[in-house]
Order: structure tokens, then sequence, then C-alpha cells
């Protein structure tokens, strides 16, 4: 009987250990990496784009970090370092595996009925029965130590390397359409600075601008490139690259509300070869409708899975902002 209450006193411990680095969870501040505003020249000063910056941006093998320590050392108060630790990834870890660790050492030396002196089995399967409950009460308190402190890992996965696209780099902006006037030359400034700014701001190499054209010839394309910027095929500057016919992922960009497309590992689909304005290995393309333009912008980059939810979301926005023009 000294056992079970000795042990019953080691699981009320973790479980009060587990609402306590619940409890400080909250009040530990996440450290947000810091940005940097970059405007674009002569272009709009309203229009700016925000380069985020990230640890080791060359390495890109994959890394778990512990913020445990910097986060101690981080601050000055001996009660928030203190809390700090406690509540760490380094502090949960340690203390789920060490309660996990006692509580099977635990399981595996229960004392038999002879041991302790019960000569009635019904009894020492009552007391069996409440050192198993307050078990599963201690395991449950140790899982969710240990799941806060994997929780708050820095987990950084392994990024695919970056390939040379094969084509030629064009900075400027190139048009295939009609030459330009004086009632679309502003809608075409703008699309200039938009072209420029998702080269610079996120990791597409390669911008291409088609339009949707209505057409009854089944062995033509119903989209033309109208503009492109970037590393792309060899082609002339007087005709456009050539589209296929058949463009099942395009034509959803001409649904209405229809949403952005995102291919992250473009050499792995079959549907490659509807990218033929593009340079031929393109890791990833994104494709972003133009709203009210029955038009479309994708995005190329040299990187599988390089486009994160965040550049996704400023392309939007730039694409929208595109169909009000």
């Amino acid at each position: 009987m000294k056992s079970f209450g000795f042990w019953n006193g080691q699981l009320m411990l973790l479980v009060s250990t587990g609402f306590l680095l619940a409890a400080c969870h909250g009040f530990v501040p996440n450290y947000l990496p810091s940005t940097t505003v970059v405007s674009h020249g002569n272009k709009p000063p309203s229009r700016t784009t925000r380069l985020y910056q990230s640890d080791d941006s060359n390495d890109k093998s994959a890394k778990v970090r512990f913020s445990g320590a910097s986060e101690a050392t981080s601050t000055s108060n001996p009660i928030d370092s203190a809390i700090s630790l406690l509540s760490s990834d380094v502090a949960s870890i340690g203390l789920g595996l060490v309660g996990l660790c006692l509580l099977s050492i635990e399981r595996l030396t229960l004392p038999d009925a002879a041991t302790l002196g019960i000569m009635d089995p019904s009894q020492y399967a009552e007391q069996l029965g409440e050192e198993t409950r307050s078990n599963l009460i201690a395991v449950i308190a140790c899982g969710s130590v240990l799941l806060n402190g994997l929780s708050k890992l820095d987990v950084t996965s392994a990024l695919a390397e970056e390939v040379t696209l094969e084509g030629v780099v064009v900075s400027e902006p190139v048009w295939f359409t009609t030459t330009r006037t004086q009632e679309n030359i502003n809608s075409n400034q703008e699309l200039d600075w938009a072209m420029e700014s998702f080269l610079k701001a996120t990791p597409a190499k390669s911008v291409a601008i088609l339009q949707h054209q209505s057409s009854d010839d089944s062995t033509s394309s119903s989209w033309q490139v109208a503009a492109a910027m970037g590393t792309l095929p060899d082609f002339s500057p007087q005709e456009p690259p050539p589209v296929p016919a058949t463009t099942p992922i395009l034509d959803r960009s001409k649904k209405s509300g229809a949403g952005e497309t995102y291919l992250p590992t473009l050499q792995a689909l079959p549907g490659k070869t509807e990218f033929t304005y593009l340079p031929a290995n393109t890791q990833g393309v994104l494709i972003l409708p133009i709203p009210n333009n029955a038009a479309a912008i994708v995005l190329g980059s040299n990187c599988a899975k390089s486009f994160t939810p965040r550049d996704v979301a400023w392309c939007q926005t730039i694409a929208g902002r595109l169909g009000t023009i």
C-alpha cells in the first residue's frame, strides 16, 4: 500500500506540472522575423513590397532548433528567465519523457497481492483499478507536456534545390499585343510594374500575362501571351510564344470567382506540357486570374515548393489590384 501512495503522489506532481506548463505556454512571446519595406523607385509610393528576411537563407537542409535556451537568456529578469525556461520546449520534452519513463517503470514493478499483504482478491483488484486510473491520468498529463514541447520546436524542412532555367533572361517587359496607344498606356504601365514586382518580391523567375480570346477554331488556343518578362524560352519578339490548343489547367481561371492555381512540383505532373511559354525545366507554377479581364498571370519558379502562403496571398493582392484597372 505504501507503494501505491508514493506513486499516486508522483502522479499528482506530474499532473500539476502539466497544468503549469500549459498555463505558462500562453505567456511566452513569439518572436517574428524582421521585415524590410522596399519601395519601387519612381513607382506609385502607395504600393510597396515587403521582403521577409529569414535566417540561414543559404542553408536548405532540414533542421530542428530548440528555442528554450535563447528565450531564457534573452530576458534580464530572473523570474521571467525561470518561467521561460520552465515553459520552453526543452523543459516540456524532458519532463514529458521523464514522466512516461517513470510510469513505465512503476507499471512494470507493480507488487502482487502477497507482497502487499492483501489476501482478498477483490480488494487487490480494487486497488489495482485505482492505480490504473491514476496511471491513465498521468499518461494524459505527460503526453500533454510532451506535445506542448514538440509543438514549439522550430522545424525547418529541407528545401528543393534551385535549377538554372533554360532560356534567355529578359530584363524588360515584352509586349506581343498591338502597339500601345494612348488609351491603354496607363494599364500597360501598371502591368509593367506588376511584372517587375513579381520578379523582385517573390520566388518567381518568369512572368507571363495571358489574354483569353473566343475562338471557333479547335486547332488553335483561345489563350494568347500578351506580355512576358524574366527567364523565357527562345522566342521571336515579333511573335508571342505558342500556347497549346488544350489548356485545362489554365482554363480554370476563366470561371467566375476562380482562385489561384498552384502547382508546386510541375515537373512531376503531366500537365507541364501545357506551359510551353515558360522554360522547359520550370519547377513550380502559380496561376493568378485577373478579375473582370478574362486574363491570367502565370508565374514560374526555378525551385519546387518555393511559393509560401505569404507569397501566394501577396500575389493575389496584386492580381486583384490589376483587375480594377
